[in-house]
């Protein structure tokens, strides 16, 4: 009986000492496997975003100019002691500078530099690399334009503030989905608290347009938000209850075409979704329309802007998307008759700008490059500049090269951004594309007629 009592004690033993040991070790490769998921997870997420804000843009040689960069992980927090390493390329590559240094506590590290009084006149770049211990590295690039002191006073001239007579801003993109990518581009449109924000087609790329509707409510309940349809926009307008005449009915609109002044501008929406479905072909009601209305503005001496608002891009780059040719053929002569400044179109989810163009009859997929400065400042161009912005949120489509009127292009979502000022001195347009994932400026140009 002791000898049983005896193996009985210590099989339990053995029992609970394996129990315990299992548990130990199954504990010490489930924790281990958890700690592996876990630093897989912060390294995807905690990507370094760097943002670069030059003070001034443009400078005129022999002037200072500070340029801020900041840091921030993918979560938007800042980032302090973070390792910068940057170069400066001049313009025409005939010199580069390097800089280095660490952000503060406010995840900021600021550059000073003079500009020299020789040299090229053009875009001055920046090139920055941050890297921490804890995070995945990041880079961006930027850059300002170099000017001729003579070409920075005409444009302060152009800033002053004693002689403003009007400040206008408005934001405009199209193709939004209803994620959190989308979230983030009309965000960012609407904080910046714009006179007018401009909704260029393909409102809602799911059936249900409540989406666009929250995601733009701000814009919305104070009347600032202006709209294209696009070809999902027009699935069906004979269905009273299609996003169509849903749209139709929230925004109040007689006709999907329709013009507006805004102060000294005057905007022009087109309905270029699907011909079938509301004709904008030659001899068409909205070609009627285009026709007469743009007629009016260029005769109308209150109005020193006139820009159009489109779904289809009239010109593109090889992407998803060309320009059509029915579309190519007819409007872009009509938007130089009745001097037309600037086109903002979709479609193609991503960004590009084209130099100042004429329509060319001989060769009607190849315009005219009126003003091919590298620099992106035009003055007195005499031609309309066309930019697509498909980049408010729908999944990116990417470019198979550039055309050689394309001044600049990419795939990122954001929005274009535009500040009007007139003066009698003269009347000036200046544009930057924002990247709404990290805030860092890809595109500028300014517009400025005397």
């Amino acid at each position: 009986m002791l000898i049983k009592n005896t193996l009985c004690s210590s099989f339990v033993i053995c029992i609970i000492l394996l129990f315990l040991f299992s548990s130990t070790f199954y504990g010490a490769v489930y924790s281990q496997s958890t700690l592996l998921d876990i630093t897989s997870k912060n390294s995807n997420d905690n990507m370094l975003l760097v943002s670069i804000f030059p003070q001034k843009n443009p400078v005129a040689r022999g002037d200072s100019q500070n340029i801020i960069i900041t840091v921030t992980d993918s979560n938007s927090k800042i980032v302090p002691d973070a390792h910068i390493n940057g170069k400066l390329i001049y313009p025409g590559g005939n010199y580069e500078k390097d800089f280095n240094g660490n952000t503060d506590a406010d995840g900021k590290f600021e550059y000073s530099l003079t500009i020299g009084k020789n040299g090229d006149v053009g875009e001055l770049s920046i090139e920055v690399d941050a890297s921490s211990p804890a995070y995945e590295s990041g880079s961006v690039t930027d850059s300002f334009l170099l000017v001729d002191s003579s070409g920075l006073s005409v444009i302060n001239n152009i800033s002053s503030t004693s002689e403003i007579k009007k400040g206008i801003s408005f934001a405009a993109a199209g193709d939004f989905y209803c994620d959190g990518r989308t979230k983030k581009t009309t965000k960012a449109m609407q904080e910046k608290n714009p006179d007018l924000v401009l909704a260029l087609g393909d409102l809602s790329e799911v059936k249900n347009p409540d989406c666009f509707f929250n995601l733009f409510s701000r814009a919305d309940k104070t009347d600032k938000l202006k709209v294209v349809l696009g070809s999902d926009d027009t699935d069906n307008v004979n269905d009273h209850s299609s996003r169509f005449n849903q749209y139709m009915r929230h925004f109040d609109l007689v006709t999907p075409f329709y013009s507006f002044d805004y102060k000294n501008i005057h905007f022009l929406a087109m309905a270029t979704g699907t011909d079938t479905i509301i004709p904008y072909a030659y001899g068409s009601p909205q070609y009627n329309f285009v026709n007469d209305d743009l007629a009016q503005a260029s005769n109308n001496e209150n109005i020193d802007w006139i820009i159009v608002l489109a779904y289809r891009p009239f010109y593109s780059s090889p992407t998803a998307h060309p320009g059509p040719q029915n579309l190519r053929n007819t409007y872009p002569p009509l938007f130089e008759k009745y001097g037309v400044d600037l086109i903002l179109t979709a479609h193609n989810h991503n960004y590009q700008r084209t130099y100042p163009i004429l329509s060319n009859s001989e060769r009607p997929g190849n315009p005219i490059i009126k003003d091919g400065n590298n620099s992106s400042y035009y003055e007195n161009p005499g031609a309309p500049i066309y930019v697509t912005a498909g980049t408010g949120g729908a999944n990116l489509q990417e470019l198979d090269g550039q055309s050689q009127f394309v001044a600049n292009q990419f795939s990122e979502i954001g929005s274009l951004n535009v500040n009007i000022t007139s003066e009698d001195t003269g009347k000036q347009l200046q544009a930057t594309f924002d990247n709404s994932d990290n805030g860092t400026i890809m595109d500028r140009f300014s517009i400025s007629k005397y």
